[in-house]
């Protein structure tokens, strides 16, 4: 019931369900080049507002929110940092989880944890 306060939200975020994760650092292990960089993500890197507004969809918030009400100060990183095309071309890692159904995974495990 609290309210919320946030930057713009303008800076970029991949996330990426924990299971697509563990299958991607699996993938480097077993097929992954020595001395290569790999980005895990999910391939589609959105503004973190994006993200937000689509979890109080899901879920919404019994308080009220606002967006620019924070100041953001930090880094913001350009879209090609969260490309996945190397750790697909080198392991062929996909991820397979989609961010609505990651959110819903976390937010079910959550509810088992505090009830």
């Amino acid at each position: 019931g609290n309210d919320m306060s946030f930057s713009s939200g303008e800076q970029l975020w991949d996330v990426i369900s924990v299971h697509d994760c563990v299958d991607g650092f699996i993938d480097i292990i077993k097929k992954g080049l020595p001395g290569s960089k790999y980005w895990v993500g999910s391939g589609f890197p959105n503004t973190l507002k994006f993200y937000i507004e689509r979890i109080f969809e899901l879920y919404p918030p019994e308080g009220q929110y606002a967006f620019g009400s924070l100041a953001y100060n930090d880094i913001k990183l350009p879209e090609s940092t969260f490309d996945i095309s190397r750790i697909s071309e080198d392991t062929g890692f996909t991820p397979k989880q989609s961010f609505e159904d990651a959110v819903t995974e976390l937010y079910n495990h959550l509810r088992e944890r505090i009830a």
